[in-house]
C-alpha cells in the first residue's frame, strides 16, 4: 500500500474502532495480490476445458479479494461484525481457491503461484480477523 493509502488510513482511525492499521495495511496487500494472482491464472485456464473449476474458483477468488480490498479502505463504513464475516468468507474463499489450484498446479505453474499467494491472503485475513478478534 502507498504511504499515501496509509497516511489517509491514520486520519480516519476513530472511524476505525478494533482495526489494527498494520496488520489491515497487510491484509490490503495481500487482497490485492491474491486478486491479481486470481486475476491472471483465472486468464490461464479459461482456455482449457478440464481447468474450467480452476478458472471460475479463480475468478472468484479475485472478485472476493477485490471486494475486502476495497471494504477496507472506506474507513466511515466499517462495521465489526460485517468487517469479521468478510474476512472470514475471504479466509473460506482464499482456501478453496488454493487447494484447487494445487491440485492443478502440475498442469500449470501458474496454478502452483496462485496457491500460494492465495493460502498467503488467507493468513493474512486470519491474522486480521485475530487482531479484530484482540481488539
Amino acid at each position: 500500500m502507498s504511504t499515501t493509502a496509509m497516511q489517509m488510513m491514520e486520519m480516519h482511525s476513530d472511524a476505525m474502532q478494533g482495526m489494527d492499521l498494520a496488520v489491515m495495511q497487510e491484509c490490503i496487500e495481500a487482497c490485492a495480490a491474491c486478486e491479481q494472482a486470481c486475476t491472471m491464472c483465472a486468464g490461464a485456464m479459461a482456455i482449457t476445458p478440464e481447468m474450467a473449476m480452476c478458472a471460475a474458483m479463480c475468478q472468484n477468488a479475485a472478485d472476493l479479494a477485490n471486494t475486502m480490498m476495497r471494504t477496507m479502505l472506506r474507513p466511515n463504513g466499517m462495521n465489526g461484525p460485517a468487517m469479521m464475516a468478510m474476512h472470514q468468507a475471504m479466509v473460506v474463499m482464499c482456501m478453496s481457491c488454493a487447494d484447487e489450484c494445487e491440485a492443478m498446479a502440475g498442469m500449470s505453474a501458474d496454478c502452483a503461484m496462485c496457491a500460494e499467494v492465495c493460502r498467503q491472503c488467507a493468513m493474512a485475513c486470519q491474522k486480521m480477523i485475530d487482531s479484530m478478534l484482540v481488539g
